[in-house]
């Protein structure tokens, strides 16, 4: 089966196409719209994939969009409620047990999340725990939300009312 991916986000595109690959579909990708509509009107696909996930960070009337693993590192820093993680741990969950990520991955993430908090204004802050990971600060609750609208998780904080 022929699959066509039209994702702009390069790194999203090509996680999901690895994830197409491994179960033996054969993947196109198109990075920009004019060239996956060109594609698409080839008739040559047996499934055209469009933004298979939006991702985002906002705060206030700010945004910014994630990568997929920005947007797995945030929930599992905000879903540890104050918790240290450790990098083991967020390769595990993150990139999965059979990942050859390193600790230098995790870290690079955190700084990509770390500037994008930094560039929004948002109160929130991820801690380094020296010798045991990584945690959200105490401000993580007053003003920076995450929206993945993919697949329906609503997190809001501050000004914005939670949503289901």
């Amino acid at each position: 089966m022929r699959i066509l991916l039209v994702e702009d986000e390069e790194y999203m595109a090509q996680a999901v196409a690895q994830v197409l690959g491994k179960n033996n579909y054969t993947v196109d990708l198109a990075h920009e719209g004019d060239y996956g509509l060109d594609c698409a009107l080839s008739g040559i696909y047996d499934i055209i994939i469009l933004n298979p996930y939006t991702l985002s960070l906002f705060c206030k009337n700010e945004s910014f969009k994630l990568t997929l693993k920005e947007s797995q590192l945030l929930e599992m820093l905000m879903n540890a409620r104050g918790g240290v993680l450790s990098k083991e741990r967020i390769i595990e969950k993150v990139w999965g047990f059979d990942s050859e990520a390193e600790d230098r991955h995790v870290e690079v993430y955190i700084s990509f999340l770390r500037k994008k908090l930094k560039a929004l204004g948002a109160q929130t802050s991820i801690e380094t725990v020296r010798g045991m990971g990584y945690g959200a600060g105490a401000g993580i609750h007053g003003g920076a939300g995450y929206n993945h609208s993919g697949g329906g998780v609503q997190r809001a904080f501050g000004d914005r009312p939670q949503r289901p």
